[in-house]
């Protein structure tokens, strides 16, 4: 499902210097809110992206009027649409297109993510558009679903943060409810999960709409599942145990601990009553 990644190696600090002597429009805003910009980028890395350290910049407090800072705002925003001849265009290209991910760091739908997400939104944190830490690869239906959520309605972290927080350890969980010709899918955090990590798996889990896509997913390769089970039945030996195992788990496990076949078939593994169905039990005729 997610996993943590490695977190941009550029100079952030040689662009944004970069980026400020470049403004020829707004020198006055831009030279007021640099330190307070400066050591809200470096708070932000300090604590890891944590939303509930953080609060946006009053932008007001920057400029003479509501109505400028509500047009600095876009001005901030803007900025992470850099021009094409910059240094940032270049790096935002390259973190986009020039990773080696095969799925989604959100989610973990196979696939290359092809866009980047402000993790912290940048139309609630416009200071932190062009952060480097603050843009994670993600796949399109994620930042479609995403938005511009951060916090659960109690004020606490939504998301699981790629760079930062340590995914190393199985996340979610596929229960097989019977009848196992048919069964129901029920999607659950793992059992080995503390209560924090659970509670953030769970709300991440809901922001990106994760039960719904991977009860659709698992309905799919359950199908497969069948027919591998059906396909094993024929041999003198039955090898559908070693051949999960060895081969079709070890495989996606390669790509991440918690992608969604991993998952699925780590689940399947985990349930005894679900392999000795597929080894011995009754299988649907038409598969």
């Amino acid at each position: 499902m997610v996993a943590k990644i490695s977190h941009p190696q550029y100079k952030f600090k040689k662009l944004f210097n970069e980026v400020l002597t470049s403004r020829k429009k707004y020198k006055n805003f831009y030279e007021n809110i640099k330190a307070d910009w400066v050591r809200q980028l470096d708070l932000y890395i300090n604590v890891k992206g944590d939303p509930c350290s953080i609060n946006p910049l009053k932008l007001r407090a920057y400029t003479k009027t509501k109505q400028e800072a509500s047009q600095r705002k876009k001005s901030l925003v803007n900025l992470y649409l850099s021009d094409k001849r910059t240094s940032l265009f270049a790096v935002f290209k390259e973190m986009r297109d020039g990773h080696d991910l095969l799925f989604c760091p959100s989610c973990g739908d196979g696939g290359d993510p092809d866009t980047l997400d402000h993790y912290l939104p940048k139309d609630v944190f416009p200071e932190l558009s062009i952060l480097l830490m603050n843009l994670t690869p993600m796949c399109s239906k994620c930042q479609r679903i995403k938005k511009t959520e951060y916090l659960t309605k109690d004020g606490k972290k939504k998301f699981i943060h790629p760079y930062y927080d340590d995914i190393q350890e199985p996340i979610y969980h596929i229960n097989f409810n019977e009848p196992y010709i048919t069964p129901t899918f029920i999607f659950t955090t793992h059992i080995a999960l503390d209560k924090e990590p659970a509670r953030l798996a769970l709300a991440h889990a809901n922001g990106l709409n994760l039960e719904r896509r991977l009860n659709n997913f698992c309905r799919k390769k359950y199908f497969h599942l069948l027919k591998l089970a059906k396909k094993c039945r024929k041999t003198k030996k039955n090898q559908l145990l070693p051949i999960i195992e060895c081969r079709l788990m070890q495989e996606e496990m390669e790509k991440a601990i918690n992608c969604w076949e991993a998952v699925f078939y780590r689940s399947v593994l985990s349930d005894d009553c679900l392999m000795d169905y597929l080894v011995n039990g009754k299988l649907p005729k038409k598969i």
